[in-house]
């Protein structure tokens, strides 16, 4: 499959998941994932498209940012994520939305991009460049949401381990831009 035919792909993956994301979840988790997902879709047109990167650099990062944010969603199940989110909203979010976005949906997103991302497809590149940004930027928003939903800083749900994907997903990102620089073969 070509770089092209990619590219339509991925906006049209992009247009289900934050369509998703929205009637499942409301429109701040849809436009958080719309962040992620055009952060991605930048960061991959800007380094690895059109050159998928060499995967044997990220794997162990990418995969140890996976299991933190596996952790993140347990810290959010544990703390009840929908609920906190249903209030600072006024969107009501059912326990299973949250189950089938943040524990299923996302981790089998993650893990079958890195799967096509050792098989250097573009599709894999796209939706690695789209974990690493929200990994690095969207689960950021754990910090904001506190200062939205109360007027000052207090633990919000999932608080805690929103920061455990960053070191490594920023491993990641440094890593695909380094091999991007790198001249073609």
């Amino acid at each position: 499959m070509g770089p092209r035919l990619s590219l339509v792909l991925v906006l049209a993956l992009g247009i289900a998941l934050a369509t998703t994301g929205y009637v499942l979840m409301g429109l701040i988790p849809a436009a958080i994932f719309t962040v992620f997902l055009v952060g991605g879709l930048v960061a991959w047109l800007l380094t690895t498209y059109g050159r998928p990167a060499d995967p044997e650099r990220i794997v162990v990062p990418y995969l140890l940012a996976v299991i933190f944010f596996i952790v993140h969603v347990f810290e959010e199940y544990l703390t009840e994520f929908w609920v906190a989110m249903s209030e600072l909203t006024g969107h009501e979010i059912p326990e299973f939305n949250f189950l089938v976005i943040a524990a299923f949906i996302g981790p089998v997103l993650w893990l079958t991009g890195l799967a096509l991302f050792c098989l250097r497809t573009e599709i894999g590149n796209y939706l690695v460049w789209a974990f690493i940004v929200a990994m690095t930027i969207s689960e950021l928003a754990h910090v904001v949401f506190p200062f939205v939903a109360y007027g000052h800083f207090t633990y919000f749900s999932g608080l805690y381990t929103a920061i455990l994907p960053l070191v490594p997903a920023l491993v990641c990102a440094v890593r695909l831009v380094q091999d991007s620089r790198k001249p073609a073969d």
